[in-house]
């Protein structure tokens, strides 16, 4: 017992630095997150509600004095019915294959983004997190990570405790973190540092660090967003060739034994993520996303955008100003206002994405590590990766033409944004620990940072007026003040550090002082910016339940999907927002999906207007909405929508002081038979003869087997169609349940999405699943009773399950055979 109590004294000795550190992150969370914790709000955007969807309008004086912030309506609108349609399922012991409440039905698992093994996902199944409490706890942690992963990984590169600090706080801080920390976005990034420093620990011999490198990788895929993942995973690579090049230790080993050993951890990584990456890409291989990539420029190749001249962005004056847009946010991020207090001027792009501050201290401090430490390796390999990623980001000319490579030319290159800025607060805590080191500090070097804070003063100036007097842009002058008292602010005391430290040196105690100020100079700054970022609000104001909503509910007994039309394509505003019916277990024939599958997304699109990733639509024909099995449509009342389908004669079924809702008479049930079979040979095909069809009786059918079509011969079959009987049984996410009698052999339509994991069953043994109407499914059944099951479940998930819990096991046992030897000794 005293050998224990003494072991834990010793290592509480030696690590106590350590451990403060963690307590000062948690404590500037907690400051960070003040407003929510102190009025007992929970962390949620989810007063947009009130402001975009009719259904909570007129009780939009009841959430007035709660902060807003339009530009999240990916939290409220994807990643909050997500996590609940996930806790749904795992309370009924399901996995969420299938999510039918959006878009005719879409894999939810296989979508990257509904992240159902990210790590704060994880805990929070374990620890029973409450759904409207889970914003605030995965914030909390990933804030955390990134902090504590920064600092390990910036302390491991020789930079003193302090300097590692600054370098935690202006990343875990930084607003491009910030802006995206409810975001897949943000919670892979965090998974970075500790990529890197676990490739510096293996390259010194630290093989244990294999498994904990593996499991990173494996977290950064199931955080859920593969553009980050992309960048992430290159950056990790160049960083494990670069320390591997360049190496000062570890002579035992050749280079190349040295990139074996290397390649382990990411091959594990990535087999232990195989679960998710599979199925997501079978999902990209049924969707158009890889033909057209994020940005649309997958279509053309590097060389004709060399020869058509889009490699020069600046060649006209637009694209100049772009530039300037761009790059003055790196000095204020409030420079056009800000979405939270209503006053972003929107014409300069979306505030999120254009966001590359991560603090004026921290970029001076950058600026004095390459100025002053050019000749350190490390500061050579941030400094090219961070320029790099910030031209790449901004479109500088020649840097655009990255948008033409293969597989970059699939993602959205603008979120390098995050990887300048992780690389910038690393240069950061080298830069201050070459300011607060008095052996670097004399008067010429004193001269030449002043004269760098004045040059960047000088250009943030330039660009204000030029912005002001080019781009006649009204910039909020309250909010340039604060910047520049900030700034002076900021300056002021580092102007007194920098004496000093020249006087003084750093053993005395205001030396020390100093330091102390900086790093809370630098984290008021940024907290400035980004504390108000995300609001909160009491929990009864989000999803609160609704007399039209319990009317849908009660009169969509046989899974009928509703869905909101929409003429107005300037303003997002609608009713029952798309996704929103996930969180009321309604089914629309809208969505909010980054990945559509193709079918389904075609047939919309015709006649539905797409403003953005949500089909809102515009004026559809009735056939499309009968078939789509749109039973009710629900609009604000006297709007534009809601009186063209009054004119329409479409029945009157509800109605309150918000809404109408409108009763589709000849909507198609969920399941029915067809008289007759139109062979039709592919999609195009299909949607060609969409407009013609008798949709009532039958059915558009890719098929090559005419024989088999024959065979049934359904349309001479039909005189006893009366008896016929279609019930649904069960209706779930991934199993569907269906019993038929009939006298005849027919052919049966399921009005849900067609795609390839579903799998048909008649009375236990498998049919084929054919396309149907373009988009939906059908079989053939035998006459007499049968018992119809569809099931779901994603490509050989049970192998991929397999290798995922082999490989974690393999992962584990070589952490412990590789730590053994060091707790015996």
């Amino acid at each position: 017992m005293k050998k224990i109590v003494f072991r834990i004294k010793k290592i509480l000795k030696e690590k106590i630095g350590d451990f403060l550190v963690i307590g000062v992150l948690i404590l500037a969370i907690l400051i960070f997150f003040q407003e929510p914790i102190y009025n007992g709000f929970v962390q949620s955007s989810a007063k947009i509600l009130y402001s975009t969807d009719s259904l909570h309008i007129n009780d939009s004086s009841a959430v007035e004095n709660f902060t807003s912030n339009g530009l999240l309506g990916d939290t409220i609108y994807q990643f909050y019915p997500w996590h609940k349609f996930t806790l749904d399922s795992i309370k009924k012991f399901e996995i969420p294959f299938w999510n039918p409440y959006v878009l005719g039905g879409v894999p939810f698992f296989a979508n990257y983004q509904s992240s159902l093994f990210e790590f704060t996902r994880l805990v929070s199944y374990l620890l029973s997190i409450p759904l409207n409490h889970f914003s605030f706890f995965s914030a909390f942690v990933e804030l955390f990570f990134a902090g504590l992963f920064t600092f390990l990984f910036v302390r491991n590169l020789k930079v003193s405790r302090l300097g590692s600090i600054v370098s935690a706080i202006s990343f875990m801080f930084s607003l491009p973190l910030v802006v995206w920390m409810q975001h897949p976005i943000g919670k892979v990034i965090i998974w970075l540092p500790l990529i890197l420093l676990c490739i510096d620990k293996i390259i010194k011999r630290k093989f244990y660090y294999i498994s904990i490198l593996a499991f990173a990788i494996a977290f950064q895929f199931f955080a859920g967003n593969p553009e980050i993942s992309f960048f992430v995973l290159l950056l990790g690579l160049s960083y494990a060739i670069f320390r591997t090049l360049n190496q000062e230790y570890n002579l035992k080993y050749s280079k190349i034994k040295i990139l074996s050993i290397l390649t382990i951890p990411f091959i594990l990584g990535g087999l232990i993520a195989l679960v998710q990456i599979i199925p997501f890409l079978e999902l990209l291989s049924q969707s158009d996303m890889v033909g057209v990539g994020r940005t649309g420029s997958a279509g053309t190749n590097i060389f004709e955008a060399i020869f058509s001249g889009q490699w020069n962005t600046w060649n006209s004056s637009e694209g100049v100003k772009e530039f300037i847009k761009n790059i003055s946010v790196a000095f204020n991020p409030n420079l056009y206002g800000s979405p939270v207090i209503n006053s972003w001027w929107r014409e300069t792009g979306n505030y999120s994405e254009n966001s590359i501050y991560f603090g004026f201290l921290p970029f001076l401090f950058s600026l004095i590590a390459v100025m002053f430490s050019f000749k350190k390796k490390n500061v050579k390999f941030f400094l090219v990766v961070g320029i790099s990623s910030l031209f790449i980001s901004i479109a500088i000319p020649i840097f655009v033409l990255f948008n033409y490579l293969p597989i970059f030319n699939l993602v959205n290159l603008g979120r390098l944004r995050l990887v300048y800025v992780f690389c910038g607060a690393v240069l950061a805590g080298i830069g201050f620990d070459y300011v607060f080191n008095k052996e670097n500090i004399n008067k010429k070097k004193i001269i030449i940072i002043v004269l760098l804070f004045v040059l960047l003063l000088t250009f943030y100036s330039i660009v204000v007026f030029t912005l002001r007097s080019l781009m006649q842009v009204d910039l909020f002058k309250a909010q340039l003040i604060k910047n520049y008292l900030l700034i002076f602010s900021s300056i002021f005391i580092l102007g007194i550090s920098l004496f000093v430290v020249y006087k003084k040196g750093e053993l005395k105690k205001s030396f020390r002082f100093n330091k102390h100020v900086i790093i809370t100079m630098i984290f008021f700054d940024l907290f400035l910016y980004g504390s108000s970022y995300h609001p909160s609000l009491e929990e009864k104001y989000i999803y609160p339940q609704r007399e039209g909503i319990a009317f849908l509910t009660q009169n969509t007994s046989n899974y009928e999907r509703v869905t909101s039309l929409k003429f107005d394509n300037t303003k997002l505003q609608s009713s029952l927002i798309p996704n929103s019916s996930i969180v009321y277990n309604l089914y629309d024939a809208r969505g909010f999906e980054v990945v559509k599958i193709s079918r389904y997304e075609k047939l919309v699109e015709k006649d539905f207007n797409q403003i953005g990733e949500y089909f809102l639509g515009g004026n559809p024909p009735d056939r499309l909405l009968d078939v789509l099995g749109v039973k009710y449509i629900i609009q604000e009342k006297n709007s534009r929508e809601d009186q063209n389908l009054a004119d329409k004669k479409y029945k009157l079924s509800y109605s309150d002081d918000d809404i109408n809702i409108y009763e589709n008479s000849g909507y198609l049930p969920k399941v029915f038979f067809v008289e007759n079979i139109i062979n039709i040979k592919n999609i195009d095909d299909a949607l060609n003869m969409f407009p013609k069809f008798n949709y009532t009786k039958e059915a558009l059918v890719e098929i090559d087997d005419l024989e088999k079509i024959k065979s049934y011969n359904l349309k001479s079959q039909r005189e006893n169609s009366e008896s016929d009987v279609l019930e649904i049984k069960q209706y779930s996410p991934n199993y569907i349940e269906v019993q038929s009698s009939s006298e005849n052999e027919n052919f049966m339509v399921l009005s849900d999405t067609y795609y390839k994991n579903w799998h048909a069953y008649v009375d236990g043994e498998e049919t084929i699943i054919y396309p149907v109407n373009v988009a939906f499914r059908g079989i053939f059944v035998p006459d007499g009773n049968h018992r119809i099951v569809f099931k779901y479940s994603p490509y050989r998930f049970n192998l991929l399950i397999i290798i995922s819990i082999f490989t974690v096991f393999i992962s584990v046992i070589l952490f412990m055979k590789e730590i053994r030897p060091r707790k015996n000794k």
